[in-house]
Formats: C-alpha cells, sequence, structure tokens
C-alpha cells in the first residue's frame, strides 16, 4: 500500500460500469440517422466524459456546422430516452470491478459525470453502491463539468483529503485534464470495451501518469506512483 496516498476518485462510466460502450453503441447509429456519422475515435475524442449538457451542445454545434440549424430538441429526448434504456437494462460492473473495488485498503469515492439519480442506479446494480456510499459525487452538485476539476476537487474536500494526495482513475481525456487541473494525478483505463486503439496513448499525451489495460494493474500502478 502507498502511503502517500489518501484517497482513490474513480470516475463510473467506462471505468466501474460498461456504460460508455453500451451508450457508445446505441449513439453512433441513433446520431448517424440525424446525418452525423462518427467513428468509434471521433465520438470518444467528442463525448467521452462529457456532462450531458456539454455532450448536447457538442451534438447541436456539430449540427449547426453541418446543416446550418439546430437539432429539434425532441431529437434529443429521444436519443436520451433510448440511450438510458440501452444502459438500464444492460449495465454491469467491468471485469474485475467487484474484487478491486471491495479489497481496496486506501479511502474511495466516486466523481462521475453521470446526474446523481443515475449514477446511483448504475452503482446499485453493479453491486458496489455501499462501497462507496455516501463518497459517491455526480455532475450535476457542481456548476462545470469535466475538463474542469469542480467534480475532483468537490470529493476531495468532502472526504477532508489535500487534492495533491488524491489519484484519480479515469478513462477519458476530459477527465484526466479535470484530474490534473485538480492539482491530482491520473491513472488512465482501458479495460473498458468502448476503448479504441490509440485510448492509451491518448490518456498517456493528456496527462495520466499511467495506464492500466484492466482492473488487476490498478493496485500495483497505485503502489507505484509518487506524488507532487
Amino acid at each position: 500500500m502507498n502511503l502517500d496516498i489518501g484517497a482513490v476518485l474513480f470516475d463510473c462510466d467506462g471505468v466501474l460500469v460498461n456504460s460508455e460502450e453500451l451508450v457508445v453503441e446505441i449513439s453512433l447509429g441513433l446520431l448517424s440517422d440525424i446525418g452525423l456519422e462518427y467513428t468509434k475515435q471521433e465520438f470518444s475524442d467528442n463525448f467521452l466524459g462529457f456532462t450531458s449538457v456539454d455532450y448536447k451542445r457538442t451534438i447541436n454545434l456539430h449540427h449547426q456546422q453541418k446543416f446550418g440549424k439546430d437539432l429539434d430538441e425532441e431529437i434529443f429526448k429521444d436519443m436520451q430516452a433510448k440511450s438510458s434504456a440501452h444502459v438500464k437494462a444492460n449495465v454491469k460492473a467491468i471485469d474485475g470491478v467487484v474484487d478491486v473495488v471491495k479489497n481496496m485498503q486506501y479511502r474511495k469515492a466516486v466523481a462521475s459525470s453521470s446526474l446523481n439519480e443515475r449514477l446511483i442506479d448504475k452503482l446499485q446494480k453493479a453491486q458496489i453502491f455501499e462501497d462507496f456510499n455516501p463518497h459517491i459525487y455526480a455532475g450535476d452538485m457542481v456548476k462545470n463539468g469535466k475538463p474542469e476539476p469542480d467534480i475532483f476537487l468537490l470529493a476531495a474536500n468532502s472526504i477532508n483529503i489535500e487534492p495533491r494526495k488524491c489519484v484519480v482513475i479515469e478513462d477519458s481525456k476530459n477527465g484526466v485534464i479535470a484530474a490534473n487541473k485538480a492539482g491530482m494525478q491520473a491513472i488512465g483505463f482501458i479495460g473498458g470495451n468502448h476503448c479504441s486503439a490509440r485510448h492509451k496513448q491518448d490518456l498517456l499525451d493528456t496527462g495520466a501518469v499511467a495506464v492500466a489495460n484492466d482492473m488487476s494493474e490498478i493496485e500495483d500502478l497505485l503502489a507505484k506512483i509518487k506524488l507532487i
């Protein structure tokens, strides 16, 4: 155990649960239907780690740029409903997560861009809600979403740990940027099926100090990390 670490802050979607791959799966088809084509990598670059508000804003911007007009609000509602239903029906813990979370000796929290109600539901279905409760922090608890540091600073402040003593586990570039802005070090995670071939290098280039290919590597990487 690395005694320099005060707490480990986990992103949720794509790190603890498989929701990112489910959202990507549905979203690519729905966006194609309205004339917005993305590869898996482009979707990751544009939307991974975004709050629902930023996700909607960026899609609308791309639609404006391509077609010269805003998307109809009903389209967003339909997209949100179908994505949410798909996640709700199929969400589960990513391989290895349950054991890592339950056996972890560090203080821990969830710091996610998801809305609070949905975040709690996903953690409960993954059977790890009680392992984090009450230290579960959602995107609607802060003013600014990732890549701003608000959610990580809220988590650190709430558990009374200095930001520099927190290590973040993140699968998105926006999440790594947010962690670094908060004065924290980030370990990238590419164990989700939504991760593209260049995902590891993207996270390292963005500022992750190391990248875990799967959950079994997290404990060893935490033991080796050097805090500033």
